[in-house]
């Protein structure tokens, strides 16, 4: 008998990258079963009221229909709401609690207590003590299968050679105890230049919203638009999004330090991912953790910038970096075995 789709609310954070969290979450549930997916948006005035009602949990739950003007009306309640991001934490756990359907939040519980949901997800193993599911990654909302057939598609648009691999790189900026300025942007063009030349491939670039405008100018500055194949700057007003067709375009991944999302996707595309760290950098003990640990399961290699001149990426691929496996596959089983020990199995058709 086959698996009856689960009916999946997803809720979305305003932010960039705590949509593609809980989006990435779906997407690995639905590749252990079928999903039938509605995204679901809150009011913003939920966001504020939400943080204080966290104290006082579970008090005054059902304001979260109210503050649901997306629901869908057809009366089917979700099998499963999932969601990232604290501005819908509160929300997506009175509105799970108040429609009686089980819950998961890709991230930390803040103020709720572990059982205000029915999973938190996380990669910080220190929070496993208290319940929480700890992954190895978090994924995006494409895999490497996906990935590959955005970049069949991109490359056929933009008139690029799609069995030509090149070198991608992932910019962020500011933020989380890191700070980037047009020093790093010169170091890293300069780096980037080099790479090019050493390796032969063209590079695929995006910066971001966080990405500093000295940073990207710098940048720019220093890498020959002959070693460029394609690039995404956001200072210049380019807002296509293109890292899943990068990811499945990439030899290999340099990836901003600063983003915890970004380093998640570039491992999920089981490419040699290489994390680059500006001058300023303290980062926080679990997000440092993390990176460590990857370092040492030979799924990154980590690069200070003042460094960058040193790095041989000629060697990259003798080097075995990357995650092994499929992280969707394997991170979508974890999750619904660890429902399932909550009682919440969903059932067939």
């Amino acid at each position: 008998m086959s698996a009856k789709p689960l009916n999946v609310w997803c809720v979305l954070d305003r932010k960039p990258g705590h949509r593609s969290l809980a989006r990435g979450m779906v997407a690995a549930i639905g590749t252990a079963r079928p999903v039938a997916v509605t995204e679901v948006s809150a009011a913003p005035w939920i966001s504020p009221v939400g943080k204080c009602l966290q104290f006082i949990w579970p008090c005054a739950t059902r304001l979260a229909v109210a503050a649901c003007p997306s629901q869908p009306h057809d009366d089917s309640g979700p099998d499963l709401i999932v969601s990232s991001g604290g501005n819908v934490l509160w929300f997506t756990a009175a509105l799970a609690r108040t429609l009686r359907s089980p819950s998961v939040f890709v991230g930390s519980r803040r103020h709720l207590p572990i059982d205000a949901v029915s999973a938190f997800v996380h990669y910080d193993p220190s929070l496993e003590r208290e319940g929480t599911l700890c992954v190895p990654l978090l994924p995006g909302p494409a895999g490497p299968k996906e990935q590959g057939i955005a970049w069949g598609l991109f490359a056929d648009d933009r008139g690029l050679d799609p069995c030509r691999r090149r070198l991608v790189a992932l910019i962020g900026g500011n933020g989380g105890g890191y700070r980037w300025d047009d020093l790093d942007g010169h170091r890293l063009g300069q780096a980037m230049r080099m790479w090019h030349e050493s390796t032969g491939r063209e590079w695929l670039v995006t910066t971001s919203r966080r990405t500093p405008k000295r940073l990207e100018s710098a940048l720019r500055e220093e890498l020959p638009r002959s070693a460029i194949a394609d690039a995404c700057w956001f200072h210049a007003g380019d807002r296509r999004r293109v890292v899943s067709a990068y990811l499945g375009g990439a030899d290999a991944v340099f990836v901003g330090e600063d983003s915890g999302s970004m380093i998640h996707e570039a491992l999920s595309s089981g490419r040699p991912v290489i994390t680059l760290r500006p001058r300023q950098a303290q980062p926080p003990s679990a997000h440092r953790d993390y990176l460590d640990t990857a370092c040492k399961r030979g799924w990154l290699a980590m690069l200070p910038l003042e460094h960058a001149q040193d790095f041989n990426a000629g060697t990259l691929w003798d080097r075995g970096l990357g995650y092994p496996g499929d992280p969707m596959a394997e991170i979508g089983r974890m999750l619904l075995d660890h429902l399932a020990q909550r009682g919440h199995t969903f059932g067939t058709s």
